[in-house]
């Protein structure tokens, strides 16, 4: 007598992601969802013309039927277009958010809301339904990178971008009415099609940096269009003999699929929204350097920087391009250019990446003094950030220390819509109308569809690309 199989664990998983877009969701989760989704355009804001999203949009013209709009853009292109382009965008200036803390998920989840905003769009979803999605983006994030990339022997052996392909997957699966049996299928193509090699950021980093997520989310939500139209993928994706657990060094036991699939928690709440263009666990160093601010570089002995003893502050040591950059894409992952500057200039700005800094002798003189030290006692205080401690020690011998644990934008003191609107400001490139923008996002949760939100971002002068 035949007996029926197991449900796969892409069942489970599409069963809880199921009931959390259609379950109750907190009004908080919803109002930190409309927070990161204006965070996000603000960084697509100041990066229109940044050359890598000018590549990508070469690369793509033309670029198929109208169902998505291009940020602050002239034209509409196919949403998985689209989902490059923007995405290309937000991640240029690395100013979007992230999740930190000492050995935490880590990854940057508003990388993903360019899917979430494209199939939105695509499908006429609600506003509600788009913020929903959002939340549930930056939930899978979390348990996924917890789990599994964080948890898992050999996760460490890819780059964090790797399993967006999944939550694109789930996002774009809910946003396009999948079926529950679509929405497994989805996530099953997904989960043997996302992965990313960590040599995406070695050394001297590339301009794929910026296009890296992108390009694995773009296949999450074709993942879901194949899906929805009929396609299946493998059955044990995740628990299988090759699939993605073993793939990572675990074992597919129950209980890692029962936490992976509990009720949600709302991680979104624990975001960090970045004050400084450049890298999530540089933000405390930096707000510690600006305190120290104003000091010369000739008066300058020494700069130690203390920051919690985890996988990141150890290894960030060791890659000679993190101390003295040698690109725009390294320079915002150095953090001894990085507080160089915010101890000479009281600031991180984008000016100063376009004018090569770190190629200033007296910058590069104060990185050279520069050494950054893992301090185990920083770990207990890193919860929900990344603390540092910045001493800068004088030619005369005096010296002076500025610590910071829970930064501003942090979820110790988190960044609310005026302080996201003034970043929004700071970094606009665009000529577009930010009041209309943030008006739109604000009526988002009662919209019928996103369309009020997307004509604003349709700018009535944009520099010529």
């Amino acid at each position: 007598m035949a007996t029926t199989p197991p449900a796969a664990w892409a069942d489970a998983l599409a069963d809880a992601i199921r009931n959390w877009f259609d379950g109750p969701v907190p009004a908080g989760a919803l109002e930190r969802a409309r927070l990161q989704l204006l965070d996000s355009l603000a960084c697509a804001a100041g990066a229109v013309d940044a050359e890598p999203v000018r590549a990508v949009r070469r690369a793509l013209a033309p670029a198929g039927a109208p169902e998505a709009t291009v940020l602050f853009g002239r034209e509409r292109i196919a949403a998985l277009d689209a989902i490059l382009v923007n995405g290309a965008a937000v991640r240029y200036l690395d100013a979007n958010d992230v999740y930190l803390d000492a050995e935490g998920p880590g990854g940057h989840p508003s990388d993903n809301i360019v899917a979430a905003l494209a199939v939105a769009e695509r499908s006429g979803c609600s506003g509600r339904d788009l913020l929903v999605a959002i939340a549930v983006a930056y939930e899978l994030t979390w348990r996924l990178r917890r789990d599994l990339l964080r948890a898992l022997p050999r996760g460490a052996d890819w780059d964090a971008v790797t399993l967006s392909g999944i939550v694109c997957a789930a996002v774009g699966g809910l946003l396009l009415g999948a079926d529950r049996r679509a929405l497994a299928e989805a996530l099953s193509i997904s989960a043997v099609r996302g992965f990313t090699l960590r040599e995406i950021r070695g050394g001297e980093i590339s301009a794929l940096k910026a296009l890296g997520n992108a390009l694995v989310a773009r296949e999450g939500v074709l993942a879901a269009l194949l899906a929805t139209a009929g396609m299946s993928g493998p059955r044990l994706a995740f628990e299988g003999r090759r699939g993605l657990v073993r793939t990572l060094g675990g074992e597919p036991t129950p209980a890692l699929l029962d936490t992976l699939c509990a009720d949600p928690v709302w991680a979104i709440d624990r975001i960090s929204v970045k004050a400084f263009p450049a890298l999530g666990t540089a933000q405390a160093a930096l707000h510690a350097a600006v305190r120290l601010h104003p000091v010369a570089a000739e008066e300058i002995a020494a700069v130690e920087i203390r920051l919690p003893d985890a996988r990141w502050t150890r290894t960030h040591g060791t890659i000679a391009e993190r101390h003295l950059p040698t690109s725009r894409e390294s320079a915002d992952h150095s953090i001894s250019y990085l507080v160089a500057m915010a101890l000479l200039t009281g600031r991180v700005d984008l000016a100063d990446y376009e004018r090569r800094a770190w190629l200033d002798p007296s910058v590069r003189r104060v990185i050279e003094a520069t050494t950054t030290v893992p301090d185990t006692a920083l770990n207990a205080r890193a919860t929900a950030s990344f603390p540092a401690v910045v001493t800068v020690t004088r030619t005369d011998g005096t010296a002076a220390t500025a610590e910071m644990v829970a930064p501003p934008g942090s979820p110790g003191d988190p960044y609310d819509e005026e302080r996201i609107a003034a970043k929004f400001a700071r970094l606009d490139r665009t000529g577009t109308d930010r009041d209309a923008v943030v008006a739109a996002v604000r009526a988002l949760a009662d919209a019928p569809d996103v369309t009020a939100l997307t004509a604003t971002l349709t700018p009535t002068a944009v520099a010529a690309r």
